[in-house]
């Protein structure tokens, strides 16, 4: 393992703190272990993992060859003056064998915390008035003895004041929530109830926005007076964001003033900004929160849907909370535990797919990686059996733009040749080739080079400048100014008056478009292809999955299955069989505490 610079400048600095130039050598090394945990995703460093999740190759530092036995390195820790518990102000925080960064030991607290005392609150609920909007929004099939998860989902937001609900893509995920916002504000029936909807990203919060345009909903809505719905918009836009500071306006002493918080694609939000938006709930109101636990981890620190949901372990409900449910509808016995604890009673998994069909190669294989099937999933996939998922092997590097030419050249020229941005807009948004690394010849950075190269040979763009026509780009910071954030994508044409070329994305109403000139906007990147960590939250009709011709530690289950799982009507993979076992052998790991706070062992 290599540190990052960052890392070895905080660990001279609290090694200094410690005891000036002859500080300990091991509070050095747990110094740089900690932020370095931090800059690969994960809240704390486990130093009983260290050595297992980040071997070291060669020196580690200067100081220090190799990681030293646990027992006494922890131990120096103890008694350094620059490590304390959670009740002391030091840069380093020791918990059991866990070293926390101060600030990320508050907010894994604090999030766990504010989790338990949500599952904690009693709800006040009118139980007949439940019931017929249950039986209205959620008919029953008597033919079914199974549970009706998207039922249950209704009735646990209703019951309790945190409902976490998981599912894949195609789980009905956003409609069920829909219908879980009609029931929930027809118990308001004293005062208004306010509503606000957020997701982590710009794209995220305008897939929602476009979600609620729903003809149902708004005409179910109409119907209910007493609701004021705010606009799905970001997290950070819904805290309001501080100009050059960590902190929001809405925090513990400024709550937010909602009654009904909606947060989808949880699975993309940290650890710091989950905290700061729990912290910023006022007293018994709602929280919703939509992901898909077996996502992607966020690419800041911690697994937070993963945690919360307790991921691939097996939960029931408590005795009380099934008593509770029978009271609204009959549920065929779902089994109970008195050992579970209320954070059981608040999750609900959607396991029925609407978007793939039985005989889906899509949804078969993407539910075989994401149950650890390896070979199963491989056994399926090169196949070729199903005509919604192919698989080709992985091109040498040389190979790879004859390789992708008639792909490139099929899918891009619709858009190229569109004249209206609206509906170049969306013929982008059919296809997209995904990438797992940055860089490299299978990198998001070398691949969007070959089709630039591609498409001047076709005659479809000419990039004789880096603003030329047809070049789709994506925002990499977060714009309040213009209302542009964090992976908004647009495409650069000229302007129908000006003639001058402009850069276009969607706007708020359906239908139309905001431009901006080039130079207006903040940092962008060229998008024909994008990392699947870029990709979360998205969905096109085709996708071409683009893993190295090697293993890479970026590789996981995770990731697999969150690129296949991108593709609604059919998907192209080029990988070979050694990286895909041990993509789907490899688990995320993240670092934390959380799990162990919300689900703590008997």
């Amino acid at each position: 393992m290599e540190f990052f610079n960052i890392d070895l400048h905080l660990a001279r600095l609290i090694s200094k703190l410690d005891g000036g130039e002859s500080g300990s050598p091991l509070v050095y090394l747990a110094a740089a272990c900690a932020s370095h945990a931090l800059q690969n995703g994960h809240i704390c460093a486990d130093l009983s993992l260290f050595p297992e999740l980040f071997p070291s190759e060669g020196p580690l530092t200067e100081r220090i060859s190799d990681y030293p036995p646990l027992s006494p390195w922890i131990e120096t820790l103890q008694k350094s003056s620059v490590v304390g518990t959670g009740n002391d102000f030091k840069p380093l925080i020791l918990e059991n064998n866990k070293l926390y960064l101060h600030r990320y030991w508050h907010y894994e607290q604090d999030l766990a915390s504010a989790i338990l005392r949500k599952c904690s609150e009693q709800a006040e609920i009118d139980h007949e008035r439940i019931k017929t909007s249950l039986t209205e929004l959620f008919p029953v099939n008597d033919n079914s003895m199974s549970v009706d998860w998207q039922r249950m989902a209704a009735v646990t937001s209703a019951i309790k004041n945190i409902s976490i609900i998981s599912g894949g893509p195609g789980t009905g995920k956003t409609s069920t929530v829909i219908k879980i916002l009609s029931l929930l504000i027809g118990q308001y029936t004293q005062r208004p109830c306010m509503v606000a909807l957020a997701a982590p990203t710009g794209k995220a919060a305008a897939r929602l926005s476009q979600a609620m345009q729903g003809a149902d909903f708004l005409e179910r809505i109409s119907l209910l007076k007493n609701c004021i719905i705010q606009t799905p918009c970001t997290i950070h836009r819904l805290l309001g964001v501080l100009p050059n500071s960590p902190y929001f306006m809405y925090n513990a002493d400024n709550p937010l003033p909602y009654d009904i918080l909606v947060v989808d694609e949880a699975s993309m939000i940290d650890c710091a900004l989950m905290a700061k938006l729990f912290s910023a709930l006022k007293p018994h109101s709602k929280i919703i929160v939509l992901g898909d636990k077996d996502q992607l981890a966020s690419v800041e620190a911690g697994a937070i849907m993963g945690d919360i949901c307790d991921s691939y372990a097996h939960h029931k409900r408590t005795p009380g909370y099934c008593a509770e449910v029978s009271k609204i509808f009959e549920h065929h016995g779902m089994p109970s535990d008195e050992n579970e604890t209320g954070l059981s009673d608040c999750i609900v998994e959607l396991k029925r797919n609407y978007r793939f069909a039985e005989n889906s190669g899509i949804g078969v294989v993407s539910d075989a990686i994401k149950k650890g099937g390896a070979d199963e999933a491989w056994r399926i996939l090169s196949s070729n059996s199903f005509s919604d998922l192919t698989l080709h092997a992985t091109p040498e590097p040389d190979e790879i733009p004859q390789r992708l030419y008639r792909s490139i050249v099929d899918n891009f020229t619709a858009y190229l040749v569109e004249k209206d941005p609206v509906q170049a807009l969306i013929l982008f948004e059919e296809f997209r080739v995904l990438c797992a690394l940055r860089k490299g010849p299978y990198g998001v950075e070398a691949i969007n080079a070959v089709i630039e190269r591609l498409l001047t040979a076709a005659g479809l763009i000419k990039p004789d400048s880096p603003w030329y026509a047809g070049r789709p780009i994506m925002i990499l910071s977060n714009d309040y100014n213009f209302n542009l954030f964090n992976g908004d994508i647009g495409i650069v044409a000229p302007d129908k008056v000006s003639k001058e070329l402009s850069v276009f994305f969607p706007g708020e109403e359906k239908g139309s478009v905001r431009s901006f000139a080039p130079g207006r906007l903040p940092l962008v990147e060229t998008i024909f292809a994008m990392t699947v960590h870029k990709a979360q939250g998205s969905q096109f009709n085709r996708v071409l999955l683009l893993p190295p011709q090697t293993f890479s530690p970026v590789l996981s289950r995770e990731l697999l299955y969150t690129g296949i799982t991108r593709a609604h009507k059919s998907c192209e993979i080029w990988c070979n069989k050694e990286v895909f076992i041990k993509s789907v052998e490899r688990r995320i790991r993240r670092m934390s505490g959380l799990r162990d706070r919300l689900w703590p062992i008997p």
